[in-house]
């Protein structure tokens, strides 16, 4: 029987897994996420936001960020805002009404900071 030594998968973009959406900031349902992702060979992952109002984004990332150092699983390395912070020239779709401007210290907390 030959056995096979690979690197774990990184999944930038995902919104969601069995069920479950990053924008329902349950921690039980990133965990779930979390653990799917394992079991298909995914070791590293980002939440992925979808565009929403900044009180529906800081509840996603207060969820995540207190619940960070338990979630079991593939790693949450950070996330991923989908919008509504866009690149003016690269937008695509989004209109100007929709884009913001993304201001890091709206969504960090005392230890870590969970954006670069």
């Amino acid at each position: 029987m030959i056995k096979w030594i690979a690197p774990g998968l990184v999944d930038t973009h995902i919104h969601g897994l069995l069920n479950h959406d990053v924008m329902d900031a349950s921690a039980e349902g990133i965990e779930a996420m979390a653990n799917g992702l394992l079991k298909c060979g995914v070791t590293s992952w980002l939440p992925t936001t979808l565009t929403a109002s900044s009180e529906q984004l800081k509840e996603v990332v207060q969820v995540i960020s207190k619940n960070l150092d338990h979630f079991e699983g593939a790693k949450v390395q950070g996330i991923h805002f989908e919008g509504p912070y866009y690149t003016e020239n690269i937008k695509g779709l989004k209109t100007r009404n929709t884009s913001k401007t993304l201001v890091l210290k709206n969504f960090t907390n005392g230890k870590q900071q969970l954006m670069a």
